[in-house]
Order: structure tokens, then sequence, then C-alpha cells
């Protein structure tokens, strides 16, 4: 830093006051900034000096012959001076120059570090979180850092599974209910509903990514559908045109547990967006909470509350 501040000044002091600095006023009168200027730029700097020297006291018949001596003394004097402060002053240069290029190339580095980690990116990349199952292998949770190249790559559920924990038996409590096939189309009743959804990335074969739901919290079964205003599938739909537009999301999907049950009776989901510059972005949802509600034609029921004989169902080993 002493070095730094050392050239600073070096480069900064002009070469007039650096003469007149160093005993060489009398040449700057006498001679004349513009010639002494005309000096520094040549590559002889001293010799340049004495021709200037003595071109000037042949074309000063006026000057005083006892000034003469004085005025050739200080062109020595101060000649191997002014050769070495241009030389120092160009090492001085060179010096903050390569200073500056360092400055600037740690801070490229530092731009190119925020770019691969803004928002939530690891090293520049999106990932996904599934948290592990517990009893019953009921889904905890997903995490995820989600980016446009994630758009449309997970998977769809399976004809032949695996099926989330309860799916069976929401099959039967949902016909129990007067939802049998004869009403409404099975797939249309009860789903295996992506934690993270296929859309934005998430795997419909893993079983830490599916949990049994109702279909009305899953998405609309069609316009006339009298099931919740809001779903999972509107939450999705807007972090999806968020990724569209290169945002990058971070998202979070819980479903909740009444107990030892296997089906939730609820999902929270929530989203943090950045713009592409890494800005936050106040487009992002608001955080949700969607119960797993059924409908039916005797009424709503929360899948994720049911009991039978005074027990809550379906518990873990129930499919």
């Amino acid at each position: 830093m002493d070095q730094y501040q050392a050239d600073l000044t070096l480069v900064g002091t002009d070469l007039t006051t650096f003469i007149a600095q160093n005993g060489g006023q009398l040449l700057l009168d006498v001679i004349g900034v513009d010639d002494v200027e005309k000096c520094f730029g040549d590559g002889d700097v001293e010799g340049c000096l004495w021709s200037v020297g003595d071109a000037v006291t042949l074309a000063l018949p006026v000057l005083k012959l006892w000034e003469v001596p004085e005025i050739m003394a200080k062109i020595a004097e101060i000649a191997p001076k002014v050769a070495k402060f241009l030389d120092d002053v160009r090492k001085a240069k060179k010096d903050l120059q390569r200073l500056r290029d360092l400055i600037e190339a740690e801070k490229r580095a530092r731009e190119l570090e925020a770019q691969k980690n803004k928002g939530c990116l690891k090293d520049g990349a999106g990932w996904i979180d599934y948290g592990a199952t517990e009893p019953g292998q009921r889904a905890t949770t997903v995490k995820a850092c989600l980016t446009n190249a994630m758009l449309n790559t997970g998977t769809s559920t399976g004809l032949n599974g695996p099926y989330s924990p309860g799916f069976r038996w929401a099959q039967r409590y949902a016909a129990f209910r007067g939802l049998t096939p004869a009403v409404a189309n099975p797939s249309q009743i009860i789903n295996r509903c992506h934690l993270l959804a296929k859309e934005l990335g998430g795997s419909g074969t893993d079983v830490r990514n599916l949990s049994t739901c109702a279909r009305d919290v899953n998405a609309e079964v069609d316009p006339g559908d009298l099931g919740q205003p809001a779903n999972m599938k509107d939450f999705e739909t807007a972090v999806a045109a968020l990724l569209g537009k290169q945002d990058i999301v971070e998202y979070t999907v819980t479903p909740l547990y009444d107990g030892p049950r296997t089906v939730p009776y609820a999902y929270t989901m929530s989203a943090t967006a950045w713009l592409s510059s890494g800005a936050p972005d106040p487009a992002a949802p608001a955080s949700v909470t969607l119960s797993n509600i059924l409908d039916t034609p005797t009424g709503p029921y929360n899948l994720g509350r049911v009991t039978s004989n005074g027990q809550p169902v379906p518990l873990p080993g129930m499919e």
C-alpha cells in the first residue's frame, strides 16, 4: 500500500513542479516551460537540456554574462535528476497499471463467482433436494433451486407405480364417499401428487417426491370443478412463468401430516425468485397452504384427517 501511494504521488507530480522543487526555477524562467517539456519527450533528456541551454545563452544578448555559468551549472545538476524522474514515472505508471489490472481481474473473478452462486445456485447450477421419507415411506419435503434449463425435464408417474403411501386406500375411500368410476374418471379423483411438479423437473418415480392427494388440490378437473379455488397447478404455473423469463427460483413444498397418517392433510408451497441480474423478483407468488380436500357428492372431506372406528387412517403399511 505504501508503494501504491508513492507511485500515485509520483505520477501525479507534473514535470515543471518537479523541476521547481529541485531548484530549477531559474531554468524554467530562462529556458521556458515549453522547451523544458519538449526535452522530457526526447530520448536524451540531458543532451537536449544542454542544447537548449546553449541556444538560450546565445540568443539572449541581454543576459548577464555572470548568469551563464549559473544556468549551465543548474543544467548539469538538474538534467540527471530529470532523467531519473522520468524513468521513475514510467516505472510507477507500469506498477499502477499492473495493480489496476490485478484489481480488475479480482473484480471480474468476484462477479463471475457471484453469477455462479446468485440466488440459490450452487456452482452456477440448479439443484433438487428430496427429503428422506418417514415411516410408511411418506414424503417429507422437497427443496429445489430451479432454472429455465429445468423446465419440462421431469417425469410422469408410472402406470405400474411406484404408488405413494395410502394411494389404494384413498381410492377405496373416494368410492365409499360416492366417487365411483360411474360418477367420475378415476384419474380425476385420487392422484399421486408430485411435490416438485413434472413441469419443474420433478420425478414421478421417486417416492420421496410423491404423496397421495385429491385431484382438487392437485389441479382443476374442469372449469366447473367444485374443488378449491387455488391448487398446486396454479402455483406451479406461476413459478414456471418466472423460469420462462430466466428467473432463478428457490422452491419448497412440504406435505403436512396429522399424527402417524401417511396421507397429508395439506401442502405448503413457497417460492423466492431472483431476476437474471441477481436482484430479487417481487413477482414471485406468495406462499400458500393448500388443504388436501376431496370433493364428493356427500360433501368435502380432508384425506389427511380421516378416522375409522375412532382411529386415524391410513397408517404405515396400509395400501
